[in-house]
């Protein structure tokens, strides 16, 4: 059986740094249980628009934050595919794996 795969972020607002920038996490839900990883982005709190988990503005970092989400979001979504074609079970543990094992070099900072 596949289980249903998630994919949000969340600012965490209990970690604000000196400069005001809070930590831009990603939660991956996979049949019930969490995996949680920082992507290694940061956010004022007031750019930031939580219901639709990515950053306001049309500034440029703007734009570079939202679309390394999008990214993200893209080959958690992909790993499902994967799993999918090679007949892998899609479950906590691979799924967690992998995310585990992705790098914030997709697109180097």
């Amino acid at each position: 059986m596949q289980n249903k795969v998630s994919v949000l972020f969340y600012i965490k607002r209990t970690k604000i740094s000196a400069n005001g920038q809070t930590p831009i996490y990603m939660r991956v839900t996979v049949g019930g249980k969490r995996i949680d990883k920082s992507t290694g982005e940061s956010v004022e709190e007031k750019r930031w628009i939580a219901n639709a988990g990515k950053t306001k503005g049309s500034n440029e970092d703007c734009k570079r934050i939202n679309d390394y989400l999008d990214v993200l979001k893209t080959q958690v979504y992909d790993y499902r595919t994967q799993f999918i074609r090679e007949g892998i079970p899609v479950n906590y543990d691979n799924i967690k794996n992998k995310i585990l094992a992705l790098k914030n070099a997709l697109y180097p900072l």
